[in-house]
């Protein structure tokens, strides 16, 4: 808008009256105003608490710095006395461990305990006799006999050592009967007759034998289960077989290489199952084999001295065979985003407790509040559905020029806007922490998509466009996996059990400058770009809430516009995330690649918010019923003379770096925006792929346009009905609900 030239309105607003009108509406559409203010009252109070209100961050008074420092010392003074107190228990619990009198005990008159001195035995006579009597004792305690003790002398004993603080010893040395003797020769009979028996070697080498073959089916299933129930929290990925074939060279005068031969057979992504898309699977590939080279001239260093030169790996080969790749609409959802959605989804619910299996469905029936489903239930949690922030105060912007700054909270197109920030502190000359403005408001937003970005956005109010003057932005699934990434001023940065965190955030300029967290580390933290924000923020589940309103319908290029858009918020700056991929200890060469046979479906991105196949096959209730009623064979042959696919036959690739190897920004560089983007232009240019992707295009741009006119048809037929009815029926219509006027006539004839 700022490039367009076209002024844009003020997103702030007057007073704080109009700003809890605005949540208010935003989080109870469908209530009048008055019962929309009573309720978010309602919702408010429920979910405050003493916490909630505190201040965080740095605070600009003198006196309150006064009285922490005063606090500090006490507590300082405090805790030098509970330090001079333990040491003085500890030193009494010595000196009734060793028997020496104490201090407290000789002042107050009471017996001290005496220890035994055990004296150390003198000469070749003395040092035999202890000899016997440990191997005596040895003997009785592995035989099993019982000690000359009486119970009463086990008793004094016992009390003693309790008295002293000793702990009781207990002897749980195994003891050797004639059972356990006779047991053990009977196995060990079994066991030698067994491996001297001809047959049995026989048996062992079938088994290994056919364990060798069914290998690949073997690691092809491990792999499967641990990627998806470890790696992707349960959403479907396969491989049917995997090879591993791995060698060791050694030359002389050369550092050791390994290398590594993967080849992977039927892979396959699987759609979002809450879809429940015609098509099982997002992308497949009947065979993928890849060989990989990994220097290891980095152990040596690593060992002798600690240092980590780069990692040298050379990618021999890669060969994909076969690979499909399917775009697809249904129930008014893109798969790629119901993939990142669904992903997101699982991880928040595997950190809660709630079962990876289960469904996670974002649409309960009526009668259930939003957010649950069959595993919450069962396991008494829910995923969270409300968003509350508590904006604190800002400092170090930059200079706002005489006018106010006021805080946008954003939300995948939801947002919601403060009252102007009041000026508490100020230091002319000095830009950083030079202005602090206190704002102390709350908002509250119904987020239910694990996967939305959170952007809190300062802007500049003045004459004109507003200006952007400091953001912060975070992924909701953070805030409950992994609260701590974010950028964020690690003193007083506080967590809680129930998912609240406070501190100081780090804001960005408006080219995310400082923007992404690179690493996990404090030293990643660094300064803002744009000044600090003082914020409290949680998201938690709600049962207070109604159900939401049905999500408006939006067309596949719209909705994977809004997916790039939230990726590049997470990326951060561009520079910046390609300095960090140079920094890492990676060293990376590629020979060819080789892409044969590749199909890619993308009519359902120009068809509106309704895919082909469910136009081609009818409505969406015939759809989730076509593959129970018919042969499930029978129906995905119908679904793919439907779907029409552009075909790849080869697409080849140089090898890249192969004398020099290159950090990784290079290398994506080289093998991606130099070779696969030209030679993928150069084959559809070529190779009559153009038309076909553009019949699609057609194909499907005609589709979306059929569409709106069947909508738009219906709408109106369905409006002229309504007004005919309402107009010339006297008996009480649908729409209206009218009742018969008592002087009514007989309904007027339309002929």
């Amino acid at each position: 808008e700022r490039l367009a030239g076209r002024p844009r309105p003020a997103l702030r607003m007057n007073s704080k009256q109009e700003l809890l009108e605005k949540n208010a509406k935003l989080l109870f559409p469908n209530f009048a105003q008055q019962e929309q203010t009573a309720r978010y009252q309602k919702l408010n109070n429920d979910l405050k608490d003493a916490d909630w209100i505190k201040p965080t961050g740095q605070v600009k008074d003198a006196a309150l710095r006064v009285a922490r420092a005063t606090l500090s010392g006490e507590l300082m003074a405090r805790n030098v006395a509970m330090d001079m107190l333990e040491a003085g228990n500890l030193a009494l619990q010595t000196n009734k461990l060793l028997g020496q009198p104490t201090v407290k005990s000789k002042l107050l008159g009471q017996p001290t305990v005496k220890s035994k001195v055990v004296s150390k035995p003198k000469g070749l006579l003395g040092r035999m006799k202890r000899t016997l009597y440990n191997g005596w004792h040895g003997v009785k305690s592995v035989v099993g006999c019982k000690s000359k003790s009486t119970p009463g002398e086990a008793a004094a004993a016992a009390e003693k050592a309790a008295a002293v603080g000793e702990p009781q010893k207990m002897n749980c040395t195994p003891r050797k009967t004639i059972k356990t003797v006779l047991i053990a020769l009977v196995v060990g009979f079994v066991v030698f007759v067994l491996l001297a028996s001809f047959w049995l070697y026989i048996l062992l080498a079938a088994v290994a034998f056919w364990a060798y073959l069914r290998l690949p089916f073997f690691l092809g299933w491990i792999a499967s289960e641990c990627i998806t129930r470890f790696a992707m929290f349960g959403y479907p990925i396969s491989f049917r077989t995997i090879i591993l074939t791995p060698w060791l060279e050694l030359r002389k005068g050369n550092s050791p290489k390994l290398w590594l031969l993967v080849q992977a057979g039927d892979f396959s992504l699987a759609n979002p199952p809450s879809l429940k898309c015609p098509h099982k699977s997002f992308v497949t590939a009947a065979a993928v084999q890849i060989l990989v080279t990994v220097d290891l001239c980095f152990l040596w260093p690593l060992i002798r001295r600690g240092e980590l030169e780069p990692l040298l790996i050379h990618i021999g080969s890669i060969e994909v065979r076969q690979a499909t790749l399917v775009f697809e609409l249904r129930k008014h959802q893109l798969n790629i985003n119901g993939l990142v959605r669904e992903l997101a989804d699982r991880e928040v619910a595997a950190k809660l407790g709630i079962s990876p299996g289960a469904p996670l469905d974002r649409a309960p029936p009526a009668e259930e509040k939003q957010g649950c489903s069959s595993c919450c239930k069962q396991s008494g949690k829910r995923m969270p559905n409300l968003l509350r922030v508590r904006i604190l105060a800002a400092r170090g912007l930059c200079k706002p020029g005489g006018s106010t700054p006021y805080v946008v909270i954003k939300a995948r197109g939801t947002h919601i806007a403060s009252t102007a920030g009041t000026l508490v502190y100020s230091a002319p000359g000095d830009r950083i922490g030079g202005e602090e403005w206190s704002f102390n408001q709350d908002f509250m937003l119904r987020i239910d998509d694990s996967s939305t970005v959170l952007q809190v956005c300062v802007y500049n109010d003045k004459w004109g466009p507003d200006k952007l003057i400091g953001q912060w932005f975070m992924t909701m699934k953070y805030m409950v996996t992994n609260p701590a990434y974010c950028k964020h001023r690690e003193k007083g940065f506080k967590t809680s059990a129930d998912g609240v965190m406070s501190g100081t955030f780090l804001l960005c300029d408006s080219a995310m400058r400082g923007s992404a967290m690179r690493t996990l580390g404090p030293e990643d933290l660094g300064e803002g770009y744009s000044g600090e924000i003082d914020m409290r923020l949680q998201w938690t589940f709600s049962p207070s809430l109604p159900p939401p309103l049905p999500a408006p319908e939006k067309s596949a290029i719209a909705q994977l516009t809004e997916n790039s858009g939230e990726t590049a918020l997470r990326m951060g700056n561009t520079l910046e995330l390609r300095e960090m991929l140079a920094r890492l200890p990676l060293r990376l060469s590629s020979g060819p690649v080789s892409i044969d046979e590749v199909s890619v479906s993308i009519k359902d991105l120009f068809t509106g918010s309704v895919g082909h196949i469910e136009n081609e096959l009818g409505s969406e209730a015939s759809l989730s019923t076509t593959a129970d009623t018919l042969d499930e064979l029978a129906y995905y042959e119908l679904i793919e003379e439907t779907a029409d696919v552009v075909h790849i036959k080869h697409l080849p690739l140089d090898p890249v770096s192969m004398d020099s190897p290159c950090d990784l920004n290079e290398f994506v560089e080289r093998l991606v925006l130099r070779q696969l983007v030209p030679n993928l232009t150069k084959v559809l240019f070529t190779s009559g792929l153009l038309a076909s992707a553009l019949m699609q295009v057609i194909q499907g741009e005609w589709l979306a346009m059929a569409h709106l006119f069947e909508t738009l048809g219906e709408d109106i037929a369905e409006d002229l009905k309504n007004v005919v009815t309402c107009e010339y029926c006297r008996t009480g219509c649908a729409p209206c609900r009218k009742p018969v006027p008592p002087d009514s006539s007989q309904p007027v004839s339309l002929g």
